[in-house]
């Protein structure tokens, strides 16, 4: 056992860490996969060329900036735990509409599907860090901090290798849209099972106040 542990197991024994880490391991499970595959689609099934696919993920970036400066101000009248349970909330019907794209799938449900990932990343990052670094020791912030940023980019490391995983299975190297259809559908139960689980650790952090 490290003296000096990357990220200290007693933080996990704070709740709003333990949510904040688990909003964070989700939402970048989702964005990492998601836009590694998106592009795949756009260039291999819809034929479009570089430049049309980066002017098309702006539907992704541009919600996320537009919603980050309200956050603050939103999480002061809401508070931070229902922005999280929003994110999955956007995130659980992207993955279903992508699970069903198609050669000839019309444009508008393409961007939707774009759009709601980006809304639900700009709902959970500002809340989910701010939840997670007033609930600790000022002490213990920066790691606070820095643990926070690992985990979700270990959501992000085992979100991508999993569903490539699980798309290289079901497509057979083949059949591509079998294959993006079923990585999208893991992330759309992802997504629903970390927004289920915040539901009901918020249930319970209720019923103990």
């Amino acid at each position: 056992r490290s003296s000096h542990p990357i990220i200290p197991l007693h933080l996990f024994q704070q709740r709003p860490f333990l949510l904040s880490a688990l909003t964070n391991f989700g939402v970048v499970f989702f964005w990492w996969s998601a836009l590694f595959l998106l592009p795949l689609y756009l260039a291999h099934i819809r034929g479009l060329a570089p430049a049309p696919i980066g002017w098309l993920l702006l539907f992704v970036t541009v919600p996320f900036a537009l919603l980050s400066p309200f956050m603050a101000r939103l999480t002061r009248v809401t508070g931070p735990k229902l922005p999280m349970v929003l994110a999955f909330v956007a995130l659980l019907p992207a993955g279903i509409i992508q699970a069903f794209h198609e050669v000839d799938t019309p444009w508008s449900r393409v961007i939707l599907a774009l759009v709601l990932i980006g809304i639900g990343a700009g709902l959970a990052w500002s809340p989910s860090t701010a939840y997670a670094l007033a609930n600790v020791p000022k002490k213990w912030a920066a790691t606070a901090a820095g643990g926070l940023a690992t985990i979700q980019d270990m959501g992000g490391a085992i979100g991508l290798a999993v569903t490539v995983a699980v798309f290289h299975a079901v497509s057979g190297h083949t059949n591509f849209l079998e294959g993006f259809g079923a990585a999208m559908w893991l992330l759309a139960a992802a997504s629903m099972a970390c927004g289920c689980i915040l539901l009901i650790w918020m249930r319970a952090a209720l019923r103990d106040t």
